[in-house]
């Protein structure tokens, strides 16, 4: 789609952002109208949409739409922050058991 097109040109080829990307992510393109169930499961109602995941499959980032790099950056170190805590969260539930 175009603003697929868009948001992989602008945002995502830019140096800077290709690089944060490869270095904390693991990027992962699906096709919208044959991995069907992953859009089911994953809620995707409109493309292009970035679902940022822990690996244990929690939800920490979503940006449907187009979106310059600054406010894609903004979304990816927001969904970092939340993913230590998350796993912060996790090491202090699992230290409580006996």
């Amino acid at each position: 789609c175009h603003f697929c097109k868009k948001l992989e040109k602008e945002t995502l080829e830019q140096p800077q952002m290709a690089q944060y990307v490869n270095q904390r992510f693991v990027p992962v393109y699906l096709d919208f109208d044959r991995e069907t169930r992953v859009v089911e499961i994953l809620q995707v109602k409109s493309i292009p949409c970035s679902v940022v995941l822990t690996p244990q499959a929690d939800l920490v980032g979503r940006l449907e739409g187009y979106v310059a790099a600054k406010e894609y950056g903004q979304m990816l170190v927001k969904a970092t922050e939340l993913q230590t805590r998350v796993q912060q969260a996790r090491f202090t539930k699992d230290a409580r058991k006996p």
